[in-house]
């Protein structure tokens, strides 16, 4: 009876190990994004951009108009199922920044709902919750992360 017990459960167990199927996806700052599956849009003219020393940089303070954006589309949702969990980690150091054009990371799902994050050199703000505001060191890379089980909190 214990044996059976225990092929149960690791039966049991070994199922929802197979359903929940982890998926990673990174930017290592290696080639520029474009070259790395993202869709990249710029206007005319383009921001300055270059590699260095794994960070990717992008400098669009020559005119306010310029804009360098990059987009990952995916084939399936970014909904969590049941027990999952939504991570997303970034690390930026803001030089210099417009309010409210530079820069920003943003996660937009199928069905619209979406999060945005507005940065300046000493806080980020989120775009859709006013009550979100931090302040941090200017001047220096700092790392970031973003977790929702359901992806409307």
């Amino acid at each position: 009876m214990q044996q059976a017990l225990v092929c149960l459960i690791l039966l049991a167990f070994g199922t929802v190990l197979a359903q929940a199927e982890q998926y990673w996806i990174a930017y290592e700052g290696n080639d520029f994004p474009e070259n790395e599956g993202w869709v990249r849009y710029s206007s005319d003219p383009p921001a300055e951009r270059w590699l260095e020393d794994g960070n990717f940089f992008i400098d669009s303070r020559a005119d306010v108009p310029i804009v360098e954006n990059y987009t990952l589309y995916f084939d399936s949702g970014l909904d969590p199922g049941p027990g999952e969990t939504f991570i997303m980690r970034w690390k930026l150091n803001v030089h210099e920044a417009t309010p409210w054009e530079d820069p920003g990371v943003y996660v937009i799902l199928d069905d619209l709902y979406s999060v945005a994050f507005l940065f300046a050199e000493s806080y980020l703000l989120s775009f859709y919750e006013p009550d979100v505001y931090v302040e941090f060191e200017p001047g220096m890379f700092h790392e970031f992360e973003m977790r929702s089980d359901d992806m409307r909190s």
